[in-house]
C-alpha cells in the first residue's frame, strides 16, 4: 500500500509525511476509526513511506529493496501483532504461527475486518493477542534494524491483547526504543488502556465524505452507473471497505433479492404447496447462503418500514430494490415491522444453532402470512 492507495484523508497524510521528512516521527501512534475506512492501509503506507529509501514528498519510491518487499509484506523490519486463537492441535501459540496467513489476507484485501480474519482462518470465535506475545514484542524490538534506521511494529486491533501483554506493551512505551516505531489500528481505541493511548499519538480517521467516496469510485470503476454510485455511497456510509465489500456482493444481494420477493409473495398468498416447495429448496442451500439470506431480509424489511414512514430519504436501497419498496412497504407498518424482523432474526438464530432449516423456513414463512396481514 502506498498513501496514494488510501481514499480521502489528504490533510492526515500530510501530517504523516511531514513528521516522516522532518525526523519527527512518534514512537507510537494510534489509528483509530471505524471499520473499512482504511486504518490499516494507512498503517502500512506510512511503514512504508518511513523505510523507504527514496521517499519523494508526495509517496515512497515504490522501487528501492525495501518498497519492494513491503509490496509482497515480507520486509525484514516490518512486524505485525495481531488476535488469534491459540489451538493446541495446531500449535498456534503466538502471531508468527500464522503471519503467513495473515500477509496474505491483508494483501487480499487491506480492509480487512476481524471477523473476516477469524472466518478465514476457520476459527468460531474472536481470539485475542495472548499473553505470549509480550515476550516477542520484546525480542522483535531488541534486535537491531536489517535495513534502514529503523523497525516498524504494527499492532492491529490492541483492544483485543490481554491485559498482562498490555501491561508489557506499557513498559515498552514508557522506555521506547530510538528505533522502533509503533503503530497501533483500533476499531474500538476506548478500549485500549488508557495508559497506553496516553503514550501515542492519537489519529482518528473520520467516514468519508460522500465528494471524496463519489470520487475514487469514478477513478477505479467506469462501468458503475450513477445509481449504483449513488447506492453504494448511501449504503457504505463513508467506509471504503464497506463499499468494497457491497460491490464484491452485488451478486450474491441480487440473488437473495430475488429470493426475497418469493418469500413475501409466496407467504401473502398462504399456498402450503407453494410454502412447502420453497422450504425445499430453502434447505439446499448452504448454511451460510441461508445465514446471509436472513440478514439480507432482516435489513430489507428494516429499509422497507424507513420508506414506509416517509424517510425514503434515509433508506440504503439500489434501484431494483427501492422500485419493489414503493408497493412492498405498504405493508411493513408500525404493528408488524418488529414481529417480522424478530420472526427473520429467530430463523437466523436457530439454523445458526443447526436447526432443520427446511422446518424452520416453513414455520416462519406460516407466521409471516400472519403479521403481514395484520399490517
Amino acid at each position: 500500500m502506498f498513501f496514494r492507495d488510501v481514499i480521502g484523508y489528504g490533510d492526515l497524510k500530510g501530517i504523516l509525511k511531514q513528521l516522516v521528512m522532518q525526523n519527527r516521527i512518534p514512537h507510537a501512534i494510534l489509528l483509530s476509526g471505524n471499520q473499512g475506512v482504511g486504518k490499516l492501509p494507512m498503517a502500512i503506507a506510512m511503514a512504508r513511506y518511513i523505510m523507504c529509501s527514496d521517499r519523494g514528498k508526495e509517496d515512497s519510491c515504490g522501487k528501492c529493496r525495501s518498497c519492494i518487499q513491503l509490496q509482497n509484506l515480507t520486509h525484514p523490519d516490518l512486524h505485525f501483532v495481531f488476535p488469534i486463537v491459540q489451538n493446541k492441535t495446531s500449535k498456534i501459540q503466538i502471531c508468527d504461527d500464522v503471519l503467513a496467513d495473515f500477509r496474505k489476507s491483508v494483501l487480499q484485501n487491506p480492509f480487512l475486518t476481524i471477523e473476516q480474519w477469524f472466518a478465514r482462518t476457520g476459527e468460531s470465535k474472536i481470539g485475542q493477542i495472548y499473553t505470549e506475545e509480550g515476550d516477542e514484542i520484546i525480542r522483535k524490538i531488541s534486535l537491531k534494524p536489517y535495513q534502514g534506521d529503523h523497525k516498524v511494529m504494527i499492532i492491529w486491533q490492541p483492544e483485543l491483547m490481554h491485559v498482562a501483554c498490555a501491561n508489557r506493551l506499557l513498559k515498552i512505551l514508557e522506555e521506547p526504543p530510538l528505533d522502533t516505531v509503533f503503530i497501533l489500528v483500533s476499531d474500538h481505541p476506548e478500549q485500549v488502556l488508557l495508559t497506553i493511548r496516553s503514550r501515542c499519538r492519537n489519529f482518528e480517521l473520520p467516514p468519508l465524505g460522500m465528494d471524496e467516496m463519489r470520487a475514487g469510485i469514478r477513478a477505479r470503476y467506469t462501468d458503475i452507473s450513477d445509481d449504483q454510485m449513488n447506492y453504494l455511497v448511501r449504503s457504505s456510509r463513508g467506509c471504503w471497505g464497506e463499499l468494497l465489500r457491497l460491490i464484491e456482493t452485488t451478486e450474491e444481494d441480487s440473488l437473495n433479492f430475488e429470493l426475497f420477493k418469493r418469500m413475501m409473495r409466496t407467504s401473502f398468498k398462504f399456498n402450503t404447496i407453494e410454502i412447502r416447495t420453497f422450504s425445499e429448496e430453502f434447505a439446499r442451500l448452504g448454511r451460510n447462503a441461508q445465514l446471509a439470506f436472513l440478514r439480507y431480509s432482516q435489513r430489507l424489511i428494516r429499509e422497507n418500514f424507513i420508506c414506509h414512514v416517509g424517510m425514503s430519504d434515509l433508506s440504503y436501497m439500489n434501484a431494483d430494490e427501492i422500485q419493489f419498496s414503493s408497493r412492498f412497504s405498504a405493508f411493513i407498518t408500525e404493528r408488524n415491522v418488529l414481529k417480522i424482523s424478530s420472526e427473520l432474526s429467530l430463523a437466523e438464530s436457530q439454523i445458526a444453532q443447526n436447526t432443520n432449516s427446511e422446518i424452520v423456513i416453513f414455520h416462519t414463512l406460516i407466521k409471516l402470512y400472519i403479521h403481514l396481514k395484520k399490517h
